[in-house]
This record gives C-alpha cells, sequence and structure tokens, in this order.
C-alpha cells in the first residue's frame, strides 16, 4: 500500500506540473520571443535615432564655427576702399603710412583680435594682400612679417595653389618657435579675397585648433561605445572625438555620402555600426560609430530577465505541484476508504476536512462505477423479462440509495464542516442528492411536468458553479403543460448536451431556451441552445442512429436512450428529433403523449404486445 502510495502521488505530481508549468512556460515564451524582438528593434531605431541626432548636431556645430570665415569674407571683398587702405599699409609699411590708413588697420587687427578672442576654439586669423610683400595682418601679433613670423607654411601652400581654387583645407602644425616640441595642430582654411567677384586680391586663413574641436565633438558623445568622426572628401580623417578609434579607422571608414547609408566595421576595440552625413559646405563627412553593445545590451537584459522569470515559474511550480499532490493523493485513498465502507455496508468513516477538494470530479467517478455495477446486476436478475424490459431498466439505472444517500451525506457534513457553513461546493452535493432522490425514489415512472422543471433547475444549479457567468437560461413553458405527466430525467439529458456539446466548443456565453407547448393531443417539449452547432454530416449521423438502435455509439448517449425510452413506453409514433445549424443553434424536440393521469411502468410492460399508450 505504502509503494502505491507513492506511486500515485508520483503520477499526481507529474500531472500536477505539467498542468502547472507547461501553460505558464508557453506564455512566458510567447510574450518573451515578442519582447526580445520588439526590443532589439527598439534598440536599433532608438541607436539609429541617437546616431542621425548626434550627426546633425555636429555638422551644425561645426558649420558654424567655420562660417565664421565666410562673414570675413563678406566683410573685406564688399568694401574696396577698405581693402584698398589695407594694401596700401602693407606695401608702405617701412618707408611709412598715412594717419587714415594706419587707421584702417587699427580697425582691420581688432575686428581680427575680437574674433580670435571669441572662438575659443580659434588659434589665429591672417590676411594677406597680393603686393603687399611680406607683410600680412595677423589676429595676435596686429601686422607681421614672413621673413621674422613662426608660421610661413600656409604661405608656402597659398604660392603653390591654382589661382582658379578659391578655397581649400590643410591639416598643419603649427610651432610657435624653432624646434618647439609641442606643435599645434590645426585645420586652416584658406579663402581669397575676391572684391566684388574681381581678380584675386588675397587670401583669409582660418586657423582652427583640432584639439579643441575634438574636445568639442567628445563633450556631444552621449556614452562611451559612441564616437565621432570628420573627414575631408579623400577620406581623410580631420576631427576626431577619440584618437585611438580615429588611428584604428584611418583608410577603412567607408565614403557614405547620405544619412540614410549604414554599414559595420571591425576594429580592434570592437565592431562598430558606422552612420555617415555628408556636407556640402567644405565637402566634409560626418561619422557616428556606434559600437555593437549598444544594439544587444536591451535584448540581453529582456533575455536574463526571461530566464530568471522562468527559473522562478519552475520553482513554484514544483512547489505547487508537490503540495497539490500530497494533498490529491491524501483526498482519493480517503473517498475510495469510503467506498468500500459504504459497498461492505459498514459505518462510513468521518472524511477528514480538506481545502480545495475536486468533489465533482469524484463524485462523478463513484456513481458511474457503482451505477454500471448495479446496472448489471439488474440485468442478469430480470432475465425474465423481454429484451425491451432489460433494455429499459438499464437506462434508469437502479441502484441502492441508500449507499448514495449515506456517502453524499457524509461528504456534505464535510464541506459544510471545512468551510464551516454551507458553500457552493455544499449546494452542488445538496442539489446532487435531490436529483437522485428524484431518479431513484418512487416506483412509478411518470410525474408531472412541474417536478421535472424543477429537477431540471438543480442540475442547472449545478451546472451554474461549474460554468459561472457562461450560460442564460429562458422558460417559456404553458401554463396548461405543468401538470402533464411526463417520464423521468427527460429534460436533464437535453440540458447537458447544450453543455457537453454546446458551451464547451464556444468561448462566448450561450443562451438555453425550454419551451412547451400542447397541440392536437401531444405534448411537445424543446431544449434550445445558440452554441457550436452541429455540422451536417454529424446531424446525419444522429438522425441515422434514432432510427437505427443497433447503430448507437457512446457519443449523445443521453439523447439515444431518451429517444428509446419514450418509443418503449409510447409507441413509435413518439420520440425525439434533432436540428441543428452549425456555430448558430441546436434544436432537439420532444414528442409525447399529453396524459393527465399517473401511468405505471410495470402495468405497461406486463400489457406485453401493445407496449406503450400507441399513437395518439
Amino acid at each position: 500500500m505504502r509503494h502505491q502510495t507513492g506511486d500515485m502521488r508520483r503520477r499526481f505530481f507529474l500531472r500536477n506540473l505539467a498542468a502547472f508549468l507547461l501553460p505558464a512556460l508557453l506564455a512566458i515564451f510567447i510574450l518573451g520571443g515578442a519582447l526580445f524582438v520588439m526590443s532589439s528593434q527598439y534598440a536599433s531605431v532608438q541607436a539609429r535615432s541617437i546616431g542621425e541626432g548626434l550627426l546633425q548636431q555636429s555638422r551644425a556645430s561645426l558649420e558654424f564655427l567655420l562660417g565664421e570665415i565666410d562673414t570675413m569674407d563678406i566683410i573685406f571683398k564688399n568694401h574696396p576702399p577698405f581693402n584698398f587702405r589695407l594694401k596700401r599699409f602693407l606695401m608702405h609699411a617701412q618707408s611709412g603710412v598715412s594717419y587714415e590708413d594706419y587707421e584702417t588697420v587699427a580697425n582691420a587687427t581688432s575686428l581680427l583680435s575680437a574674433i580670435a578672442s571669441a572662438n575659443q576654439h580659434l588659434f589665429s586669423i591672417y590676411i594677406y594682400y597680393d603686393g603687399g610683400g611680406e607683410y600680412f595682418l595677423d589676429s595676435a601679433s596686429k601686422v607681421a612679417n614672413l621673413s621674422y613670423f613662426y608660421d610661413t607654411d600656409w604661405f608656402d601652400s597659398y604660392q603653390a595653389q591654382s589661382e582658379s581654387v578659391r578655397m581649400w583645407l590643410e591639416v598643419r602644425n603649427i610651432r610657435v618657435y624653432e624646434n618647439d616640441a609641442n606643435a599645434t595642430p590645426v585645420l586652416s582654411i584658406f579663402r581669397r579675397i575676391s572684391p566684388y567677384g574681381k581678380a584675386n586680391a588675397g587670401l583669409i586663413v582660418y586657423n582652427l585648433k583640432i584639439g579643441s574641436v575634438n574636445q568639442l565633438l567628445r563633450s556631444m558623445e552621449p556614452n562611451a561605445d559612441t564616437h565621432l568622426l570628420v573627414a575631408d572628401e579623400s577620406g581623410e580623417i580631420i576631427f576626431s572625438s577619440d584618437e585611438e578609434i580615429a588611428s584604428a579607422a584611418v583608410g577603412r571608414v567607408p565614403q557614405l555620402r547620405s544619412s540614410n547609408d549604414e554599414t559595420f566595421i571591425t576594429l580592434a576595440s570592437g565592431r562598430y555600426r558606422v552612420c555617415s552625413l555628408s556636407s556640402e559646405y567644405f565637402g566634409l563627412c560626418y561619422y557616428v560609430l556606434q559600437h555593437e553593445r549598444m544594439l544587444s545590451e536591451l535584448p540581453m537584459a529582456t533575455l536574463k530577465t526571461l530566464v530568471l522569470v522562468v527559473s522562478l515559474c519552475a520553482v513554484v511550480s514544483v512547489f505547487a505541484a508537490t503540495i497539490a499532490a500530497r494533498n490529491s493523493s491524501r483526498r482519493l485513498y480517503g473517498i475510495i476508504e469510503l467506498m468500500d465502507c459504504a459497498s461492505q455496508h459498514k459505518p462510513l468513516p468521518q472524511v477528514q476536512a480538506v481545502p480545495a477538494d475536486p468533489y465533482g470530479y469524484v463524485l462523478n467517478n463513484i456513481l458511474h462505477a457503482f451505477l454500471e455495477q448495479d446496472q448489471m446486476r439488474s440485468q442478469l436478475a430480470e432475465r425474465r423479462y423481454e429484451i425491451q424490459v432489460l433494455s429499459l431498466q438499464a437506462l434508469h439505472n437502479q441502484i441502492n440509495p441508500h449507499f448514495l444517500y449515506n456517502t453524499l451525506q457524509a461528504v456534505y457534513w464535510h464541506v459544510v464542516g471545512k468551510d464551516g457553513a454551507p458553500s457552493a461546493t455544499s449546494e452542488m452535493i445538496v442539489s446532487l442528492t435531490e436529483i437522485l432522490k428524484y431518479a431513484l425514489g418512487a416506483d412509478s415512472v411518470s410525474v408531472a411536468l412541474e417536478d421535472e422543471i424543477q429537477i431540471a433547475q438543480s442540475y442547472l444549479e449545478i451546472q451554474s458553479v461549474r460554468f459561472p457567468g457562461q450560460f442564460n437560461v429562458f422558460w417559456n413553458i404553458a401554463p396548461q403543460t405543468r401538470t402533464l405527466q411526463v417520464i423521468r430525467l427527460l429534460l436533464q439529458p437535453l440540458l447537458e448536451n447544450c453543455f457537453q456539446h454546446g458551451l464547451t466548443k464556444r468561448t462566448q456565453q450561450i443562451d438555453i431556451r425550454i419551451c412547451s407547448s400542447v397541440e392536437q393531443g401531444r405534448l411537445l417539449l424543446s431544449v434550445t441552445d445558440n452554441g457550436a452547432g452541429m455540422t451536417p454530416q454529424r446531424l446525419g449521423e444522429i438522425q441515422q442512429a434514432l432510427e437505427t438502435p443497433s447503430k448507437w455509439e457512446n457519443r449523445h448517449i443521453g439523447l439515444l436512450n431518451t429517444h428509446k425510452r419514450l418509443r418503449l413506453l409510447f409507441g413509435e409514433c413518439y420520440g425525439l428529433s434533432v436540428a441543428s445549424k452549425p456555430y448558430q443553434e441546436t434544436v432537439i424536440q420532444l414528442t409525447l403523449p399529453a396524459l393527465t393521469d399517473v401511468f405505471d411502468m410495470q402495468k405497461i410492460w406486463d400489457e406485453g404486445e401493445n407496449h406503450g399508450l400507441g399513437c395518439a
């Protein structure tokens, strides 16, 4: 017995574990998979949005810095007298200048100094005029001489450049004194001065500190996995927010000229997604490099959370399955002991109070087993009757009501004792007791329709606990039919068919209608539901089974038994008919004689040949 108990508990554990864990895992994996995909897509879109915003911001900031040379170009090229006096001053700087020229130079150098001081990223500004000899204007030293000035590379570049080129860029290193180890890298922007579009008159040199601009780009980075690069038309990197990234990307940054373009490159520090944005201003191209960690960080966090939830769900399911298996096995063996005592006519033991017991399932199995056994005993003991009498007695399922009443009474008091007051479970047991008492408590086969309706309502109360809020019942009973005589348990199989084949196949609420009427001396009863309905093929099978009893099957056995009972009692003119439309409704109609007097089954059987009341 101990081995059987352990084996039963193990089976209960596995079944409960599957019932708890599998639906939860299915829901977790479906939702988790969808969340993982959504988080991956969100991370990609978010990274792209950040990259595009950073490209726009860096381009706007850098073009603002570079745009100051346009302002100076407008000032110098649109004022020919101003240019003339500056050039004249530089040409006669050694021999002497007029006060007017000197004042013009003072204003020009003040302007250059103000612009250079206001812009922390600007190293210096040079203004040079053709014909001015070796003198030029410098934002730092006012008037400078090429022979003594520390930076002359720009002048060599100017001399070597074709006159057709009005503006160009050049990366240079400026040393304040000879052999200066701390040279300052700058981006020099050369722009020719052409007053009113005439021949070239001179040159503006705008020197931006590369290190300062790099620091500006670093301040724009939202995180350590995002880097900014700025390259010229040839692909040479000019500015960068990270020198190591810039060194590794030399010659490898693709020449993309559209903000929609993106690709991936692999550097020593990892794999990066590259977004680019080209600019017509100076032919620069801006790049944002985003480490692939940015794309996988959110999905990986989602995956870790999913694993944690699955693990927690597994632990909770194992714990719940263990508790449920222990309680179920204890309850089952207690009910088996109760059943053995009842079958041997021994005093029934007191049932221990346990919570959350599946009473409906256990009671149905107990009743089913004893009804089948008693049916077999009845068939063996009553061989003297005709085959039809044996079939009708088997359909009435004669059993020992004393055992069932005692068993149900013990279970009822067990439930009341557990809950401390009547509950939904105890009310179900009371309703079931009333149905059994009604079916087994009298010898007469006929009852008033009013009594049959009350028993049907008890059955509906049981089903309302099982299917709360899932069905509505509408009664349309003609007053003159309530006292007419019908056979016992006539409506219950029809209502059971509504729940078994109509409600369980639909998720929405169904309506059940019970109607009665009298037409031409016949009592017509109908049960209609708007449940799942039947296919034409299935309806044809049932109609054929009603006409051919030998081909009956286990499905819809309640309908077929009711049909046979009516024909055995009243003749071939009476019985049951079925009509149905898939997913619309099913109508079951009963036809029997409208009798007002109680009729006795035994008398009908003893009369023999007529075997019923005949067709009205």
